[in-house]
């Protein structure tokens, strides 16, 4: 069951090895819905198992272990990081050869109809020419045209780091793809050598300017507080807090077995948001927690968030959205929509404080009251009340 929230409600899925792939994935499943999870994420093959037609060997035996409404609603598909289109090695034989292989692997996952498909992260010694042609020729061939529509989140996400270089690499990938709408950014924090936490802020908070629609998020992430409870570091909670307004999914890429470290699954509000005993004790010391316990504290995280505001609630359904400009002099506007304009308090606060501005020059420059002044195109008059 999603975190609820206000307007939103934040989903949070949980990553499974092929090993438990391959076992009673029904049964899997419904274990993760029991521990509040609302999605897993799988890989699409087995480790080796990359291949293309028939020599593709999928982590699931058949489609036919789950339902089709599960897989579309529980279930992330992983790319197999062990692909690498750009690699120099073994020549176009080779590179021919990967490239066949991704487009098996994404045509399987389109076939079973997925949540979504995360990409592998781009290597980082190449220039991801040959991976982003390949799956941009996917795209454009419209490969998951039919499992998605204009209105719902990409279904392909590309993993990257949230540190600089992760920024770079993502930025030259999707303009490779020409910015294709169907292409988001799956963030991983505290993965390998960039945990994310050594970025400068200005560099996180650059990620609240793309299409993020997963944060995956790494035991290396997470630090102990005092009280012995994980948090997240100042920098990247500051990032989330940010990215769950922009309707983020959580994917928690931990192990569900506790550690050698007791560490309590249920922690209280003060210890858990990060505000009293959390960030503020941080011990600095790598978090050992179960995925139970990261689960608590990033839904307590997520319902710490501010109320939106009459003005931020009504911009909702607009945000990061292009609105065609209306034509006031042209076309005779209905009522409604200069109601909607008047909804939006800037305009006429700047517009007051101009006018007023003007008028002191006036009268500094000798002029003396009353003064008229005339607005043209006053709409149903909020510029002059």
């Amino acid at each position: 069951m999603p975190v609820r929230g206000d307007p939103d409600n934040l989903f949070i899925g949980q990553n499974l090895p092929v090993t438990a792939v391959q076992e009673d994935l029904r049964g899997i499943i419904h274990q993760a819905s029991l521990d509040r999870f609302d999605f897993v994420a799988l890989p699409l093959a087995v480790p080796g198992g990359q291949g293309s037609g028939a020599n593709f060997q999928p982590a699931v035996e058949s489609q036919l272990a789950l339902d089709a409404a599960t897989w579309q609603s529980s279930v992330i598909g992983l790319v197999s990081d062990e692909l690498d289109l750009d690699s120099t090695e073994g020549g176009p034989d080779k590179a021919e050869h990967q490239r066949a292989c991704l487009e098996t692997e994404l045509r399987w996952a389109a076939h079973l109809h997925l949540r979504a498909v995360l990409l592998p992260p781009p290597a980082e010694a190449s220039r991801n020419c040959g991976y982003a042609r390949a799956v941009n020729e996917l795209l454009l061939e419209g490969l998951f045209n039919e499992t998605s529509s204009e209105e719902s989140p990409a279904p392909l996400a590309l993993r990257v780091p949230a540190d600089s270089s992760g920024w770079l690499a993502w930025n030259r990938f999707r303009s490779l793809c020409d910015h294709h709408p169907r292409l988001a950014v799956a963030l991983e924090l505290g993965s390998g050598k960039s945990p994310g936490c050594a970025s400068s802020e200005r560099e996180l908070q650059r990620w609240l300017g793309e299409p993020v629609r997963y944060v995956i998020l790494h035991p290396g992430a997470f630090l102990t507080n005092r009280q012995g409870y994980p948090v997240l570091p100042r920098r990247l909670k500051a990032l989330l807090l940010g990215l769950f307004r922009h309707e983020v999914e959580i994917i928690i890429a931990a192990s569900n077995k506790t550690d050698e470290t007791s560490v309590p699954s249920a922690p209280s509000a003060a210890a858990d948001d990060g505000t009293e005993g959390g960030d503020a004790n941080e011990t600095g010391k790598p978090s050992s927690a179960n995925a139970d316990a990261l689960q608590s504290y990033i839904a307590r995280l997520f319902q710490s968030l501010p109320a939106l505001t009459a003005v931020e609630r009504f911009a909702k359904s607009h945000l990061d959205t292009l609105q065609a400009p209306l034509q006031p002099l042209q076309d005779n506007l209905e009522s409604e929509t200069y109601e909607i304009f008047e909804t939006d308090p800037v305009k006429y606060a700047l517009y007051e404080e101009a006018v007023l501005a003007f008028l002191r020059d006036r009268m500094n420059a000798g002029r003396s009251p009353p003064f008229t002044v005339m607005v043209l195109g006053a709409g149903r008059g909020p510029l002059v009340a």
